[in-house]
């Protein structure tokens, strides 16, 4: 009996290994920097007064009816059904935005979450107008959690979509890691980065990203100095650098409540150099997941906005009240305009 338990108990440390040696070899592990799009004819932006749209569309998976498991509720995914039709009234959406980017997070392109649904090539089809620009910064063959009902495959990212052609688009890891073996679930966050030349000569830096969530706050401390670096050093080369996403943060100023799994923990006063700006709105761009969307009950928070370098100027930030029917985010409108452009 006693070499009847050893055995089954070496064989279940065997199995054990190779389960976690299947996913340390399928690990996802980008560059620091990954070059993803090159434009040989790329467009000069002549006018100095632009419009951007930002919004985390939460894989179409997040509407009003949905908790979350990783947030405090008890679901792991919706019904196909609003996937579909959720996916289907953003595109109708952003179909309607006449502006200049667009920057979208938690867009999927092959995941569990979403039924499989190539999210990217959907809203690319749907947006004929537009150039697009796509990064991963989840990739996980399976998330094992929670055990009633596996998370599954995620192929996940950030997708750019421009007027202009730009010069060219980058992947940028934001350095952040869990540690092992969490890590082997969870996003490697980044920046998709996308080049435009101007009349100046000079480069027009768009950096759309998406920050951690669900740390301490250390992995976000990591990424908003890289950020930081990164941003701070194309504004020396001349260039204009605008920022924006989901930062799952409160911007300088503004606090709002957590809860036992998200924290949105504030930028300090003192992050972003002299002269740069913050663009966002007072009122809510996100609201939390421990529940399905009631108006006046369900918390919510103030994460997407954006960071302007000084010679760039928001004229007008306007958050869209689509009361999160179809997505834990609101949509964050800002125009802008360029300084020196024509020098």
């Amino acid at each position: 009996m006693v070499r009847y338990l050893r055995y089954s108990l070496l064989i279940l440390v065997m199995i054990g290994l190779i389960i976690v040696g299947f996913f340390a070899i399928t690990e996802y592990r980008p560059k620091p920097i990954e070059i993803v799009q090159v434009n040989v004819l790329s467009d000069t932006i002549k006018t100095d007064t632009l419009t951007i749209i930002t919004w985390n569309i939460g894989y179409a998976g997040l509407g009003k009816n949905m908790d979350f498991f990783f947030d405090g509720g008890k679901m792991v995914r919706g019904t196909k059904e609003d996937a579909i039709s959720n996916l289907s009234t953003i595109e109708t959406f952003l179909q309607k935005f006449h502006g200049d980017f667009i920057f979208i997070q938690e867009i999927d392109k092959n995941s569990t979450r979403s039924y499989g649904v190539d999210q990217v090539a959907s809203l690319e089809a749907s947006m004929p107008n537009f150039n697009t620009a796509f990064c991963l910064n989840y990739n996980s063959i399976y998330v094992p959690v929670p055990i009633t009902e596996n998370y599954g495959k995620v192929i996940s990212g950030l997708m750019t979509l421009s007027k202009a052609t730009p010069k060219n688009a980058s992947r940028i890891a934001l350095g952040s890691r869990y540690p092992w073996p969490r890590r082997l679930f969870m996003p490697k966050r980044a920046m998709l980065e996308t080049r435009f030349l101007l009349s100046n000569g000079k480069e027009l830096v768009l950096l759309n990203t998406h920050c951690e969530a669900y740390d301490s706050g250390s992995l976000r401390r990591v990424e908003m100095q890289h950020i930081k670096e990164i941003a701070t050093t194309e504004y020396k080369k001349g260039n204009t650098v605008i920022i924006g996403g989901d930062w799952n943060q409160n911007p300088p100023g503004i606090s709002t409540s957590s809860t036992k799994y998200f924290n949105p923990i504030q930028i300090p006063q003192n992050y972003a150099p002299t002269n740069w700006t913050w663009a966002f709105q007072t009122q809510p761009t996100n609201r939390y997941l421990y529940e399905p969307y009631c108006e006046g009950n369900t918390s919510t928070t103030i994460i997407d906005y954006f960071l302007l370098s000084p010679n760039a100027k928001p004229l007008s930030v306007n958050r869209i009240d689509l009361g999160f029917k179809n997505s834990d985010h609101n949509p964050i409108v800002m125009k802008f305009m360029l300084y020196n452009n024509a020098d």
